[in-house]
């Protein structure tokens, strides 16, 4: 019996020890800022040049943005003083981009399939420069939807299947944008992106992985991709997947496919994305099957 008390008595002293300890440490915690050096901003570019089926009025337009200090908590700052055009360099024809607000410049003109277009962005005496290729997409079949009962990673509701095809004379490249009820999934698992080096011509049945109500108005929009906006995209989505732990990558910023041909060295971020896009439209009405 002596013994055990001896034994509590330690047990107790060590855990008055430990709470003092907790004690004293967190009453020393402070809020550490690492002196983090202040670089030039880099320009930031999202540039896309968007070739919409059966009309001339096709679009291009361009982000810009400047990356401000890590400390910083005001808005990040826009540019509005670049001069821009996209060029068709088959045609040999230049289209000015005009600067609408808040950073961003756009402009309509006709575009033309299997054509390369050139990004040519002056800034702050400084001359950005990409292209990529208009690669014609494939039509959409159709869109079919069914009920599905939950399961361990899958809620009761209604899911998309898409019907369609891949040429296979290349490797193809490309992205799918969801809407439903006119409102964009554009959250960072919302990059929906795919190659077809492994697929078949015909794509029966590829399941969109978003839950969705009777009465809901779904919109698939398809659009190609270069490899290397594909390669882009799919290095962005790593990067904000990236927890930072110990088994995590290094985070490094995505391939640009823009040079900055006035300093190679001081690269900008961003991408130029030329693409072909088709689109489809389906409304869940079971009773009406």
């Amino acid at each position: 019996m002596k013994r055990l008390k001896n034994m509590n008595l330690k047990n107790g002293w060590a855990l008055v020890l430990f709470s003092v300890a907790t004690l004293l440490m967190t009453g020393c915690l402070e809020e550490v800022r690492p002196d983090l050096s202040t670089a030039e901003p880099i320009l930031v570019i999202e540039a896309k040049a968007i070739d919409y089926p059966d009309t001339d009025q096709d679009t291009a337009f361009v982000l810009l943005s400047l990356t401000g200090d890590y400390y910083e908590e005001q808005a990040v700052p826009k540019v509005t003083n670049a001069t821009i055009q996209v060029t068709d360099l088959e045609a040999n024809v230049s289209y000015e981009l005009n600067h609408l607000e808040d950073g961003l410049y756009q402009s309509v003109f006709e575009m033309k399939e299997n054509h390369t277009y050139q990004l040519d962005i002056t800034y702050n005496g400084k001359n950005y420069q990409a292209a990529d290729k208009n690669v014609p997409v494939p039509a959409i079949d159709s869109l079919k939807y069914e009920y599905l009962e939950g399961q361990l990673f899958r809620e009761d509701g209604y899911y998309i299947y898409f019907f369609g095809s891949t040429p296979k004379e290349q490797i193809n490249y490309y992205r799918w944008l969801v809407y439903e009820n006119d409102s964009l999934y554009n959250d960072r698992s919302d990059i929906l992106i795919a190659e077809d080096r492994f697929v078949q011509e015909e794509i029966a049945g590829l399941e969109f992985p978003y839950r969705f109500e009777e009465k809901d108005t779904v919109k698939i929009e398809m659009y190609s991709l270069s490899e290397d906006v594909y390669i882009y995209l799919t290095e962005f989505g790593n990067l904000l997947f990236n927890d930072g732990g110990m088994f995590s990558s290094p985070p490094q910023n995505p391939p640009s496919n823009i040079t900055n041909l006035s300093d190679p060295e001081i690269e900008p971020f961003g991408f130029f994305q030329v693409s072909s896009v088709t689109s489809e439209e389906i409304i869940l009405n079971p009773l009406d099957d």
